[in-house]
């Protein structure tokens, strides 16, 4: 691909690899969906597109592609053999326009006299703090969610994190991939229950100024699902994809609400939106077709279901 066109979210441009690695899972139509890939940071769009098709000749589902992206696999299928659903928008940090306001800078500053930022070097010691904060962050609630994002600290390309000075305990840590050839992406956004205020904010905005210096011009910190900030959204044609694009863009507030205890939409659009420059769509992708039994498979399947289901007794007894 050309050396500026990004890869699908939560797919990683990788130096010094010659293989293309696909993580996926076969959906019940035939399709494959696919999760993530590893992709050599000198393959070529037309050659990698040309690959899927290849290896997937019953067809894919993909999610998290770019208007670019979805225009490079259109032109080579055509309309007839490319569907798409716009499910929501991911946060983007650009260089060249990100100015952290006044409240922003003030937190980082109350952030910096408690913690210190810096990469965490990936072995042995420090997996087994990435995994202690992993536990910790998860909340009663959370459900664990799979296929939708790399939930391995070892299988994304860096971390950078805080914590206390007199403490190896991490208070806070983010995973990122290279998703273009000075793009970085996060996976994940993790925060310790006893982080003080303005550990997020200082570890995004210390995060991005550490990629600026080495040359990086964006970090997207992913997509919030069910937020359009475009005005129009496309219907996607006249199959199932198109039933299920009005029900989100008709009924997408009714279910943010039903998932606000599992999961909140709401206020992930709030604290990303602390630091976004722009708002891009994002997309699933099908190709030949998309079809309802295989979203429906693949909310099972990944236990995106299971945000739909109510608190338990025990985590209401601590509201």
């Amino acid at each position: 691909m050309s050396d500026d066109l990004e890869l699908p979210l939560s797919w990683a441009k990788i130096d010094r690899i010659s293989d293309l690695q696909f993580r996926s899972l076969l959906l019940p139509s035939g399709m494959t969906f696919i999760a993530d890939a590893d992709v050599p940071a000198d393959l070529e769009g037309e050659r990698l597109a040309a690959e899927m098709f290849r290896r997937f000749p019953k067809g894919f589902l993909l999610r998290g592609a770019s208007k670019a992206l979805l225009a490079l696999l259109d032109g080579i299928k055509g309309r007839k053999g490319l569907r798409h659903i716009t499910l929501g928008s991911s946060a983007l940090l650009e260089a060249v326009k990100f100015k952290p306001d006044k409240k922003l800078r003030n937190l980082v500053r109350r952030s910096e006299q408690e913690l210190v930022f810096g990469w965490i070097k990936l072995n042995p010691k420090n997996s087994t703090r990435l995994d202690a904060l992993k536990a910790a962050a998860r909340g009663e609630n959370s459900p664990d969610i799979e296929y939708f994002f790399r939930t391995d600290f070892n299988s994304c390309q860096a971390v950078f994190g805080a914590s206390r000075e007199s403490d190896s305990e991490l208070m806070g840590a983010i995973a990122i991939c290279r998703y273009g050839k000075s793009s970085w992406h996060s996976e994940l956004i993790l925060r310790h229950p006893g982080a003080p205020p303005g550990t997020m904010e200082g570890i995004i905005v210390k995060l991005f100024e550490s990629l600026q210096a080495e040359g990086a011009a964006n970090l997207n910190l992913g997509e919030v699902p069910l937020t359009y900030p475009e005005p129009k959204i496309s219907k996607a044609g006249k199959g199932d994809e198109s039933i299920v694009q009005r029900l989100l863009l008709r009924h997408g507030d009714r279910l943010a609400k039903l998932t606000a205890n599992t999961y909140n939409v709401e206020g992930l659009y709030r604290f990303k939106n602390k630091f976004a420059t722009t708002w891009e769509p994002r997309f699933y992708v099908g190709s030949p077709k998309i079809y309802l039994r295989d979203l429906w498979a693949l909310a099972r399947l990944s236990k995106s279901t299971e945000l739909f289901r109510r608190p338990s007794l025990r985590s209401k007894s601590h509201k």
